[in-house]
């Protein structure tokens, strides 16, 4: 399993890209963000940092603004 793992939930959980290299998901999860113009809920996982109770997993969550 790679280290970097990047999910977009929105409508559906769907896998955009798995890497080794940080700077690739960021990537990924920042133009997702772009092409949906905010309409996503996209999640980077980091599989590899210390264990956290219950199994959890550190990620970084980009989302949208809801409007009004």
């Amino acid at each position: 399993m790679a280290r970097y793992v990047v999910k977009d939930f929105y409508d559906f959980e769907e896998t955009l890209i798995e890497t080794d290299d940080l700077n690739t998901a960021y990537k990924v999860a920042l133009q997702r963000y772009a092409d949906t113009d905010g309409e996503c809920d996209v999640h980077l996982f980091d599989n590899e940092t210390a264990p956290f109770p219950d199994n959890e997993f550190m990620y970084v969550e980009f989302w949208g603004e809801d409007e009004d």
